[in-house]
């Protein structure tokens, strides 16, 4: 619902990404800052203040913090470009990279439940770009009309000299006399 507001705002006010990141990111912040606390002690059981800060827990943060304005910031730059639907395939894949980078990187546990999500995912994206594209032509296909307006394009080219070459016999001698 986000995306379809923003996006919709973007093209009534022929805002650039950059302007409605500056003008929606400080409420979206603020609306974190305050219920974020609250949600991440009800689905973790433990509230923020009782973690104990370290120096790799700190550089993860900032880390992921860097990495949360970057995905900000092409969102919003997608948002006056594609449709809503192909703004949730994007999300599809960036959800997908979340999981498998953290189970490279990390040694997450990739259980069946992600792995099937994940085969959905894929699956509906490729299945969306089918119907939305079409099917893709085959090569001979492509090759046969490459030929076709190739030989238009020489038998076009043959006719224009046959028939300005005239008695002058030079391109452009029937248009002497005019």
């Amino acid at each position: 619902m986000q995306q379809i507001l923003c996006g919709a705002m973007q093209r009534e006010y022929k805002l650039q990404s950059h302007q409605l990141l500056a003008a929606t990111a400080p409420v979206q912040g603020g609306i974190l800052l305050v219920s974020g606390p609250f949600i991440d002690a009800a689905v973790s059981g433990n509230w923020i203040g009782g973690y104990a800060l370290t120096t790799p827990a700190v550089a993860v943060l900032v880390l992921s913090c860097a990495i949360s304005v970057g995905v900000n910031v092409s969102q919003f730059m997608c948002l006056g470009r594609f449709s809503a639907v192909t703004f949730q395939v994007i999300g599809h894949t960036k959800t997908i990279l979340v999981l498998l980078i953290s189970w490279l990187a990390l040694g997450e546990n990739m259980s069946t439940k992600k792995l099937l999500g994940m085969a959905v995912a894929v699956l509906g994206m490729i299945a969306y770009g089918y119907f939305v594209n079409g099917p893709a032509p085959s090569i001979k296909a492509r090759s046969s009309k490459a030929g076709a307006s190739h030989d238009g394009a020489a038998a076009a080219a043959a006719e224009n000299l046959e028939a300005g070459s005239g008695a002058a016999g030079g391109v452009g001698a029937k248009h002497n006399g005019d």
